[in-house]
């Protein structure tokens, strides 16, 4: 065809922005959830309106669920897990069902734990373990305590055996005392 030409991938680029368009259309006739608009506050570093739209939300709406990360998210940017913390707290007192109180003290963990607060870390993972044991959620709160009282700058290297890619095997045990390079990679 005279005079015309295709420029690959630039009907996929069209499509693709029709449907953000027609998806945004779509998107401001339905109303935000709570935790959207809480998140949007964050993103846009009103913290301030982001702890009053929090603090309105119930202690027992099933959004706390999501709002966690959110919050999570908040007090990294801010450097500050107070707030995070505080919440945390109410909820895991305050809340009637049990998955949720779990989580509660699983955030309550990480603030801690992200505040140099190692002892209170562990006893909120130790909490939410207690609360849904056998849980994914448990699971991960057992590596944390794990990762908090074994992995720690400072402490001893956990003992380990491996091969070496000559086949030749190593034990921590006999490397005791040397100054060793571990590079731990993998090619999936």
């Amino acid at each position: 065809m005279k005079g015309s030409f295709i420029v690959p991938g630039a009907v996929i680029l069209v499509t693709a922005l029709a449907a953000t368009v027609a998806g945004q259309q779509t998107k401001d006739a339905i109303p935000q959830s709570p935790v959207d608009a809480i998140h949007k506050l964050v993103h846009a570093g009103r913290f301030e309106d982001m702890v009053a739209k929090t603090d309105s939300l119930p202690l027992d709406d099933a959004a706390w669920k999501n709002l966690f990360d959110v919050l999570v998210e908040a007090a990294e940017q801010q450097k500050d897990y107070t707030y995070l913390k505080r919440k945390a707290q109410e909820v895991l007192l305050r809340s009637r069902d049990s998955e949720m109180r779990a989580l509660a003290a699983f955030v309550l963990g990480i603030g801690d734990w992200r505040s140099g607060q190692l002892s209170e870390a562990v006893a909120a993972f130790s909490e939410a373990i207690r609360i849904t044991p056998g849980s994914e959620l448990a699971s991960n709160a057992e590596g944390n305590i794990h990762e908090i009282k074994d992995l720690g700058i400072g402490q001893p290297t956990p003992h380990f055996i491996a091969q070496t890619t000559g086949g030749a095997k190593i034990d921590s045990n006999d490397l005791r005392g040397k100054t060793v390079l571990l590079n731990f990679w993998a090619s999936w």
